[in-house]
């Protein structure tokens, strides 16, 4: 009998220990099956959500392509004639580290910058006549300009592959998507001319200084003159030697400001400017419709496994 007990016993806690192992294997299935579950789901009613998705994105693309409001297109095609920057030529900044003289500067843009940029956008949008044109159109006579700039700066696409600009505006109306690609290309030329000027002014200035360096280091040699000013007299010979350089490399550069401030066209030559659009076009119609229905069948999915699953918890 007594032997019988810890026999009983021994048996009792096997069987305890295969039912742990039991449930623990029923949990693991369990979660296998519980992902299994959700792809079954989803397997199961793919027509539903087949049908739920394409319904859906077909709504969202009669949305976008006859009830939202259509723009017109007009693109201008520009040829860099130079490269594909706005560069002096010369890094005067770079001579003026040389002497330690900080106002040395160079004019040194990039026309995706200048383009995209503010600047260049209040010069178009708030131009007189583009404005006078947009506040005929209704929604846009009340909207405060910042507003309004940024809102039209979103329909503005730049492309520059090789050596070329292609610049592109949607417009309310077929007239103003090409006077406002027109008005950037005029705007562009304007801002490069003034950046021309500009750079003259500078120079012709490092020009004045530069010669009013010469001359107090000419002054400055003549009284170094003698056998106790030796050194003296050869660090003020160096001096002239990298102010005549550097007077040489502004002068030359000011003369070739002056041909191109004189110039026509310089940077750029324009092979088609904007022209009036016969078609209207959909913004961002397949882009939007795509988006719409990637997020319902996502959603779509989720309710198919919520609704399937809830019984299954309850039990």
């Amino acid at each position: 009998m007594n032997n019988q007990r810890p026999r009983t016993a021994v048996r009792g806690r096997r069987q305890d220990l295969d039912k742990e192992h039991m449930n623990s294997e029923s949990g693991n299935s369990a979660e296998n099956i519980t992902v299994r579950r959700v792809w079954d789901i989803v397997w199961r009613r793919r027509a539903a959500l087949a049908c739920l998705c394409l319904a859906v994105g077909l709504a969202a693309f009669c949305v976008n392509y006859f009830m939202l409001p259509k723009r017109y297109r007009s693109q201008a095609t520009i040829l860099l004639t130079k490269d594909k920057t706005i560069s002096s030529g010369i890094d005067l900044k770079a001579v003026g580290d040389l002497l330690g003289n900080k106002s040395f500067e160079t004019t040194d843009f990039n026309y995706r910058t200048v383009l995209e940029s503010r600047l260049m956008a209040d010069r178009v949008f708030l131009n007189p006549a583009i404005l006078g044109q947009y506040k005929k159109i209704k929604g846009y006579d009340s909207m405060e300009r910042n507003k309004f700039v940024e809102s039209q700066r979103d329909f503005l696409d730049l492309r520059i592959e090789n050596n070329a600009i292609k610049l592109s505006f949607e417009g309310p109306t077929p007239r103003l998507a090409a006077d406002v690609v027109n008005q950037y290309v005029r705007q562009m030329d304007l801002f490069m001319r003034e950046s021309t000027t500009s750079k003259r002014v500078f120079l012709e200035k490092e020009l004045k200084r530069l010669q009013g360096m010469l001359e107090t280091n000419g002054k400055e040699a003549d009284l170094a003159i003698g056998p106790d000013n030796k050194a003296r007299y050869a660090d003020l010979i160096r001096d002239r030697m990298i102010l005549e350089q550097t007077y040489a490399f502004t002068y030359s550069e000011y003369q070739r400001t002056l041909m191109d401030e004189q110039r026509q066209d310089k940077w750029f030559a324009i092979l088609d400017r904007g022209r009036v659009p016969d078609k209207k076009c959909h913004p961002g119609t397949i882009r939007s419709t795509v988006l719409i229905t990637a997020c319902t069948g996502i959603i779509c999915c989720w309710i198919f496994v919520v609704m399937d699953l809830r019984p299954r918890k309850q039990q």
